[in-house]
């Protein structure tokens, strides 16, 4: 055993490290062009179709917000959208972007120590706007005056993450006034998940998807159904009833089901 044995071995398991890299980024690949691409791409035909329909019917979708400095503030008119994609053969990004709009200006007071964050808030999101101080009875400035048409903007973003196969989402502005970050499994992404996106996006779904159950989760609920089974099976020869149960649908479930019998009865004149 010598220097060359020692310097073999090594050459040895560097390339089988190399090789397995290879093989990993090779299979990472082909799972992104088989399976994330496809996705994202139903994703970008699903909010395609959606925001076609919704500029043709002229659904009224509204939104509340937490305006910094004034509180929370209902009845802002969500519309402007806009969907994008950066590549039909190998996406990366899809991203809806909209505005939420008041119907008219308005005047509001905020505190002195408030008032830059109210004002930095309109400029992020293009608001325009006109102040003027208001004076206590000494002649003190103890607020500050806007006159603003409220504007918010909103977005998701729609991002592949090869390395764990999963799409990765950004929530801008749909769940009050904040970022929201998800991560979903690309086998997650079908019809029932496209019509809860669609519902996400009106505002009559809270939150995107579920949370996703990892394999140790399933299996602890797994062992505990088959144990729970087991029992009863002990306590009677006759199975007990079933306890009788509603399943609620989601609201706006078939979100573009509907819009197309709208679009369907507007055409009709209806």
């Amino acid at each position: 055993m010598g220097l060359l044995d020692d310097l073999r071995r090594e050459a040895d398991r560097v390339r089988d490290e190399r090789e397995a890299e290879e093989r990993r980024l090779a299979e990472l690949d082909q799972i992104y062009h088989a399976g994330i691409s496809p996705r994202l791409l139903d994703i970008h035909r699903y909010l395609t179709e959606l925001v076609e329909h919704l500029r043709t019917v002229n659904w009224t979708v509204e939104a509340s917000f937490p305006i910094p400095g004034i509180g929370k503030i209902e009845g802002l008119r969500q519309g402007n959208y806009r969907v994008h994609i950066d590549s039909h053969k190998a996406p990366k990004k899809v991203r809806l972007q909209c505005i939420c709009l008041a119907s008219e200006e308005q005047d509001f007071s905020a505190d002195i120590q408030k008032a830059d964050q109210l004002r930095q808030f309109l400029t992020a999101h293009q608001a325009f706007f006109t102040e003027w101080p208001k004076r206590d009875e000494s002649g003190k400035v103890s607020s500050v005056m806007f006159r603003v048409k409220l504007r918010v903007r909103a977005e998701l973003l729609f991002e592949p993450d090869i390395q764990t196969s999963r799409i990765l989402v950004t929530s801008y502005n749909f769940e009050d006034i904040a970022y929201k970050e998800y991560g979903f499994g690309y086998t997650s992404i079908d019809e029932k998940w496209l019509d809860g996106l669609g519902n996400y996006v009106l505002r009559k779904k809270l939150v995107l998807g579920s949370q996703e159950m990892s394999d140790e989760a399933r299996e602890r609920l797994r062992q505990r159904l088959e144990q729970e089974k087991s029992h009863k099976l002990r306590q009677s020869e006759t199975p007990a009833n079933p306890t009788s149960g509603s399943l609620e649908k989601t609201a706006g479930s078939g979100i573009l089901e509907n819009l197309r019998n709208r679009l369907f009865k507007s055409d009709k004149g209806g």
